[in-house]
Protein backbone atom coordinates (compact mmCIF):
# COMPACT_ATOMS: atom_id res chain seq x y z
CA UNK A 1 0.00 0.00 0.00
CA UNK A 2 1.29 3.44 -0.93
CA UNK A 3 1.68 5.76 2.08
CA UNK A 4 0.80 9.46 1.94
CA UNK A 5 1.79 12.08 4.51
CA UNK A 6 -0.69 14.61 5.84
CA UNK A 7 0.44 17.25 8.36
CA UNK A 8 -2.04 18.95 10.68
CA UNK A 9 -1.63 21.93 13.01
CA UNK A 10 -2.50 20.60 16.42
CA UNK A 11 -4.46 23.65 17.50
CA UNK A 12 -6.90 22.92 14.67
CA UNK A 13 -7.54 19.33 15.68
CA UNK A 14 -10.27 18.22 18.05
CA UNK A 15 -9.51 14.49 17.99
CA UNK A 16 -7.66 12.67 20.81
CA UNK A 17 -4.57 12.64 18.59
CA UNK A 18 -4.29 16.39 19.06
CA UNK A 19 -3.47 15.85 22.74
CA UNK A 20 -0.64 13.40 22.06
CA UNK A 21 1.94 16.11 22.70
CA UNK A 22 1.76 19.72 23.81
CA UNK A 23 3.99 22.78 23.86
CA UNK A 24 4.17 25.73 26.24
CA UNK A 25 4.22 28.67 25.81
CA UNK A 26 2.48 29.03 22.45
CA UNK A 27 4.13 32.39 21.69
CA UNK A 28 7.83 33.17 22.16
CA UNK A 29 9.67 36.48 22.53
CA UNK A 30 13.35 36.61 21.53
CA UNK A 31 15.67 39.63 21.45
CA UNK A 32 17.94 40.29 18.43
CA UNK A 33 20.99 39.84 20.66
CA UNK A 34 21.16 38.19 24.03
CA UNK A 35 17.96 36.84 25.52
CA UNK A 36 16.50 33.72 23.96
CA UNK A 37 13.44 31.66 24.84
CA UNK A 38 12.56 28.18 26.05
CA UNK A 39 9.59 26.07 24.99
CA UNK A 40 8.64 22.92 26.93
CA UNK A 41 7.28 19.92 25.01
CA UNK A 42 5.30 17.28 26.89
CA UNK A 43 4.78 13.80 25.45
CA UNK A 44 1.34 12.49 26.45
CA UNK A 45 1.57 9.48 24.17
CA UNK A 46 2.22 5.93 25.29
CA UNK A 47 5.05 5.67 22.77
CA UNK A 48 8.22 7.78 22.31
CA UNK A 49 7.84 11.12 20.55
CA UNK A 50 10.27 11.69 17.68
CA UNK A 51 10.53 15.47 17.62
CA UNK A 52 12.01 17.70 14.92
CA UNK A 53 12.29 21.51 15.23
CA UNK A 54 12.47 24.02 12.39
CA UNK A 55 11.84 27.76 11.88
CA UNK A 56 10.18 29.70 9.06
CA UNK A 57 9.94 33.46 8.56
CA UNK A 58 6.53 35.01 7.93
CA UNK A 59 6.07 38.30 6.12
CA UNK A 60 3.80 40.09 3.67
CA UNK A 61 4.81 40.59 0.05
CA UNK A 62 3.95 43.82 -1.86
CA UNK A 63 0.60 42.30 -2.90
CA UNK A 64 -0.40 41.64 0.70
CA UNK A 65 0.04 37.87 0.46
CA UNK A 66 1.81 35.92 3.18
CA UNK A 67 5.35 34.86 2.28
CA UNK A 68 6.84 31.91 4.20
CA UNK A 69 10.53 30.98 3.90
CA UNK A 70 12.83 28.61 5.73
CA UNK A 71 14.78 30.50 8.40
CA UNK A 72 16.34 27.72 10.45
CA UNK A 73 19.84 29.08 9.79
CA UNK A 74 18.91 32.34 11.57
CA UNK A 75 18.38 30.57 14.89
CA UNK A 76 20.32 28.40 17.28
CA UNK A 77 17.86 25.70 18.33
CA UNK A 78 18.90 23.12 20.91
CA UNK A 79 18.20 20.34 20.53
CA UNK A 80 17.01 20.47 16.90
CA UNK A 81 15.85 16.86 17.25
CA UNK A 82 14.84 14.89 20.30
CA UNK A 83 13.40 11.57 21.38
CA UNK A 84 10.94 12.26 24.21
CA UNK A 85 9.85 9.26 26.23
CA UNK A 86 6.19 8.70 27.19
CA UNK A 87 5.14 11.06 29.98
CA UNK A 88 8.43 13.00 29.79
CA UNK A 89 9.20 16.62 28.94
CA UNK A 90 11.86 18.21 26.75
CA UNK A 91 13.00 21.85 26.89
CA UNK A 92 13.84 23.43 23.52
CA UNK A 93 16.06 26.52 23.67
CA UNK A 94 15.82 29.10 20.89
CA UNK A 95 18.17 32.03 20.23
CA UNK A 96 18.41 34.40 17.27
CA UNK A 97 21.82 34.37 15.52
CA UNK A 98 20.82 35.92 12.19
CA UNK A 99 21.96 39.21 10.62
CA UNK A 100 21.56 42.52 12.39
CA UNK A 101 18.26 43.90 11.11
CA UNK A 102 17.65 46.65 13.67
CA UNK A 103 15.51 46.58 16.82
CA UNK A 104 12.57 44.82 15.13
CA UNK A 105 13.79 41.81 13.15
CA UNK A 106 10.44 40.23 12.38
CA UNK A 107 7.96 37.46 12.96
CA UNK A 108 8.56 33.71 12.63
CA UNK A 109 7.00 30.35 13.37
CA UNK A 110 8.77 27.69 15.41
CA UNK A 111 7.57 24.36 14.02
CA UNK A 112 7.50 21.26 16.22
CA UNK A 113 6.86 18.10 14.23
CA UNK A 114 6.22 14.56 15.40
CA UNK A 115 8.06 12.80 12.58
CA UNK A 116 6.77 9.35 13.51
CA UNK A 117 3.80 8.55 11.27
CA UNK A 118 0.59 7.24 12.71
CA UNK A 119 0.20 4.56 10.09
CA UNK A 120 -3.22 3.48 8.82
CA UNK A 121 -4.72 0.23 10.06
CA UNK A 122 -4.99 -2.81 7.83
CA UNK A 123 -8.68 -2.03 7.32
CA UNK A 124 -7.95 1.52 6.17
CA UNK A 125 -7.54 1.56 2.41
CA UNK A 126 -6.80 5.29 2.19
CA UNK A 127 -3.09 4.85 2.83
CA UNK A 128 -2.97 8.16 4.71
CA UNK A 129 -0.58 8.62 7.62
CA UNK A 130 -0.90 11.55 10.02
CA UNK A 131 2.08 13.64 11.06
CA UNK A 132 1.21 16.00 13.91
CA UNK A 133 2.64 19.48 14.15
CA UNK A 134 2.63 22.60 16.30
CA UNK A 135 3.40 26.08 14.92
CA UNK A 136 4.36 28.53 17.66
CA UNK A 137 4.53 32.29 17.16
CA UNK A 138 8.10 33.59 17.45
CA UNK A 139 8.81 37.34 17.58
CA UNK A 140 12.33 38.78 17.38
CA UNK A 141 12.36 42.35 18.72
CA UNK A 142 14.27 44.47 21.23
CA UNK A 143 12.59 44.74 24.64
CA UNK A 144 12.09 48.50 24.34
CA UNK A 145 10.06 48.34 21.11
CA UNK A 146 6.27 48.59 21.02
CA UNK A 147 3.58 48.50 18.34
CA UNK A 148 1.26 51.51 18.05
CA UNK A 149 -1.77 50.58 15.97
CA UNK A 150 -4.54 52.92 14.89
CA UNK A 151 -7.61 52.02 12.85
CA UNK A 152 -10.15 53.93 10.78
CA UNK A 153 -13.38 52.33 9.66
CA UNK A 154 -15.96 53.26 7.05
CA UNK A 155 -19.39 51.71 6.58
CA UNK A 156 -20.04 50.66 2.98
CA UNK A 157 -23.47 50.91 1.26
CA UNK A 158 -23.74 47.11 1.27
CA UNK A 159 -23.38 46.98 5.08
CA UNK A 160 -19.77 45.91 5.15
CA UNK A 161 -17.12 47.87 7.07
CA UNK A 162 -13.82 48.73 5.43
CA UNK A 163 -11.03 49.05 7.98
CA UNK A 164 -7.62 50.67 7.50
CA UNK A 165 -5.01 49.77 10.13
CA UNK A 166 -1.64 51.47 10.53
CA UNK A 167 1.30 50.66 12.81
CA UNK A 168 3.28 53.78 13.80
CA UNK A 169 5.22 51.96 16.51
CA UNK A 170 8.72 50.51 16.59
CA UNK A 171 7.67 46.85 16.69
CA UNK A 172 5.60 44.61 14.44
CA UNK A 173 2.04 43.99 15.58
CA UNK A 174 0.08 40.75 15.44
CA UNK A 175 -3.40 42.17 14.99
CA UNK A 176 -5.16 39.09 16.37
CA UNK A 177 -3.45 39.69 19.72
CA UNK A 178 -5.32 42.96 20.10
CA UNK A 179 -8.82 43.29 21.56
CA UNK A 180 -11.23 44.39 18.84
CA UNK A 181 -14.48 46.23 19.57
CA UNK A 182 -17.38 47.73 17.70
CA UNK A 183 -18.33 51.02 19.37
CA UNK A 184 -21.97 51.87 18.70
CA UNK A 185 -23.56 55.32 18.50
CA UNK A 186 -24.27 55.24 22.24
CA UNK A 187 -20.61 54.58 23.11
CA UNK A 188 -21.08 50.93 24.07
CA UNK A 189 -18.05 48.75 23.30
CA UNK A 190 -19.12 45.40 21.87
CA UNK A 191 -16.30 42.83 21.46
CA UNK A 192 -15.95 40.84 18.25
CA UNK A 193 -16.69 37.14 18.70
CA UNK A 194 -14.23 36.07 15.99
CA UNK A 195 -11.35 37.74 14.16
CA UNK A 196 -11.39 35.65 10.99
CA UNK A 197 -11.61 38.83 8.92
CA UNK A 198 -7.99 39.65 9.81
CA UNK A 199 -6.46 36.68 7.98
CA UNK A 200 -2.67 36.68 8.44
CA UNK A 201 -2.56 39.55 10.90
CA UNK A 202 1.05 40.79 10.76
CA UNK A 203 1.47 44.58 10.59
CA UNK A 204 5.07 45.74 10.37
CA UNK A 205 6.31 49.13 11.69
CA UNK A 206 5.42 51.99 9.37
CA UNK A 207 3.03 49.88 7.31
CA UNK A 208 -0.72 49.90 6.68
CA UNK A 209 -3.30 47.28 5.76
CA UNK A 210 -6.90 47.36 4.65
CA UNK A 211 -9.49 44.66 5.13
CA UNK A 212 -13.26 44.28 4.98
CA UNK A 213 -15.58 43.00 7.68
CA UNK A 214 -18.71 41.29 6.36
CA UNK A 215 -22.07 42.15 7.99
CA UNK A 216 -22.40 38.65 9.49
CA UNK A 217 -19.06 39.09 11.27
CA UNK A 218 -20.17 42.26 13.06
CA UNK A 219 -21.27 41.89 16.70
CA UNK A 220 -23.94 44.62 16.25
CA UNK A 221 -25.87 46.17 13.36
CA UNK A 222 -25.67 49.87 14.31
CA UNK A 223 -24.87 51.65 11.00
CA UNK A 224 -23.01 54.40 12.90
CA UNK A 225 -20.71 52.01 14.77
CA UNK A 226 -16.93 52.29 14.48
CA UNK A 227 -14.17 49.69 14.85
CA UNK A 228 -11.49 50.16 17.52
CA UNK A 229 -8.60 47.98 18.75
CA UNK A 230 -6.56 47.94 21.94
CA UNK A 231 -3.20 46.29 22.63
Amino acid sequence: MRLYWVSFLLFLLSSPAAAQFSASPMTLEVEPSGRGAVVTVTNSKTTPLTLEVSVVSRALDPDGEERVEDASDEFLVFPPQALVQPGAQQNIRVRYVGPDAGPDVGYYSLILTDTAARRPSDSDASGVALRLQYRLGLSVSASDTQPRVSVESTRQPDGRIRVSARNDGTRHAILKRGTWFLVDSGGERIPFKTLNFLGFSLLEPGSSREFVIEPEELPASDPAAKVVVEF
